[in-house]
């Protein structure tokens, strides 16, 4: 290796790990690739996928009940079995904390189920009169805060867990037979929540707000010519509803809390988006019918499409600084990785660093200037090799004694909200 690229790398090196205010680069490859194919009409719900490239998938279809889990960021699927119920959403609420919701036929009512251990063991709820109040199934969640998360669905029901899941209580809403499709929260007392107000599924068209963590509910707006599939709330007034409006599929957006919206995007007529998230507060992705795929990178100014080649209807999405996720009717999960092309060696700053391939011999010195945050590396296939908190201005990296292979070291911010990821290729 040159003395100019020992030289590049060092360089590379000291201002990657000295500097933790990095910005993903939110540039994606041109081809999505089927990921998981199930056999027959089964279609997918729910899809999330955590820092560590860990994700889950549920669904449902011709009597299965399918649970998948991936621990290579969504390459490879295996299935679970912890429940036989139809499941509608998953989120991966930490590291260590797992909701799950949907509709128990064998019960005949909403049900949730949490897991604390990673996935390891699931403890289910079952919303039936006597564990929990009644209700009769479940779409979505939200999650508003560490212990906070939120659930809705029939019956008027919004839910409300202040210990990851231990027990719910039901937050107050007005309506006696409101159908919720979805809710946002965007911290543990401000959230939105779009329903059918007639009990029906076909026209969530009415939106509520809570400024106080559930306990009043206010009706803000009834839109007409609209269809609500998905809410988002990246900022406390910024609201996004992806649906249908006047005739086509459309992402709708309001930045005073849902009292005016403006149209910022529009497809097809006839069509609607079925889905959509954002991430980040910057990465906003919807999905919809015959494989039609919606993202930003700029926190909803610009939209742009990116499809698939496939009839299906998308319903679920996940995202990833490395990997963007969907899934639906199709009984399949798609697969779009980051693209870091076009990264040239002689341009190190910190507005463009993407992820690199290092070749690793033995162990690595670095120095530091950020202290606090913490240093994670872990096979291609997530097993945790090695945590370390950066506590000094010079950190060793070493994986000697370890599998030659490849591994992925990836660095977090105090907070958890920013990371970057290198590969080494460990050949000794």
């Amino acid at each position: 290796m040159s003395q100019s690229m020992v030289s590049k790398i060092s360089q590379f090196l000291v201002l990657l790990f000295g500097c933790i205010t990095f910005l993903i680069s939110s540039a994606i490859s041109q081809e999505w690739v089927k990921a998981h194919q199930e056999n027959g009409s089964m279609g997918f719900y729910g899809v999330d996928i955590n820092e560590y490239g860990i994700g889950y998938a549920v669904g449902w279809g011709n009597n299965r009940y399918v649970q998948l889990q991936t621990k290579d960021y969504g390459l490879h699927w295996d299935e679970l079995d912890f429940t036989s119920s139809m499941l509608f959403d998953i989120v991966i609420h930490s590291n260590d904390t797992i909701y799950a919701a949907g509709y128990s036929p064998t019960n005949n009512c909403a049900v949730t189920y949490t897991s604390t251990n990673s996935g390891v063991t699931w403890k289910e709820h079952l919303f039936n009169g006597t564990l929990n109040p009644s209700s009769f199934g479940f779409y979505r969640y939200s999650v508003a805060s560490p212990k906070i998360a939120y659930v809705c669905g029939y019956n008027s029901a919004i839910f409300k867990t202040t210990n990851n899941g231990e027990s719910w209580f039901q937050t107050n809403v007005k309506g006696d037979n409101y159908t919720f499709r979805s809710l946002a929260f965007f911290n543990e007392n401000i959230g939105y929540a779009a329903c059918d107000t007639a009990g029906g599924f076909s026209n969530i068209n009415t939106l509520l707000s809570t400024k106080d963590g559930g306990a009043s509910w206010d009706v803000i707006t009834s839109i007409k010519n609209i269809v609500v599939a998905s809410l988002a709330s990246p900022t406390e007034n910024d609201v996004y509803i992806f649906g249908y409006y006047n005739g086509a599929e459309a992402i709708l957006h309001s930045n005073d809390g849902g009292k005016t919206w403006t149209n910022v995007w529009s497809g097809s007529a006839n069509m609607t988006l079925q889905g959509g998230k954002f991430f980040s507060g910057k990465y906003g992705i919807g999905v919809g019918q015959n494989g039609l795929v919606v993202m930003t990178s700029d926190g909803g100014i610009s939209w742009s499409t990116i499809p698939i080649d496939d009839n299906a209807v998308l319903t679920t999405c996940a995202y990833h600084p490395n990997v963007l996720l969907v899934a639906g009717s199709n009984s399949s999960i798609w697969r779009r990785t980051s693209n870091t092309s076009g990264f040239s060696s002689d341009s190190m700053d910190e507005d463009n660093l993407p992820s690199m391939i290092l070749q690793y011999t033995g162990s690595m010195t670095v120095h530091a200037s950020y202290l606090g945050g913490y240093i994670i590396i872990t096979s291609l296939h997530g097993t945790l090799v090695q945590k370390q908190k950066i506590e000094s201005t010079e950190i060793t990296i070493s994986l000697e004694g370890y599998p030659v292979g490849t591994y992925i070291v990836q660095l977090f911010a105090e907070n958890n909200s920013h990371h970057k990821q290198i590969l080494l290729l460990h050949n000794k």
